[in-house]
């Protein structure tokens, strides 16, 4: 999907929050290992 789980509820100009904890989304570490710039992370 991307560089997060779930997509953001953004309406209009306001983001929505989810009854998930936190703030609602888990980054993906396998997509951010792939596409990782050079010189950052690795």
């Amino acid at each position: 999907m991307g560089i997060i789980d779930h997509p953001l509820d953004i309406r209009g100009d306001k983001i929505y929050l989810s009854d998930r904890p936190g703030l609602g989304i888990e980054m993906d570490k396998d997509y951010m290992r792939g596409h990782v710039l050079d010189g950052y992370g690795g």
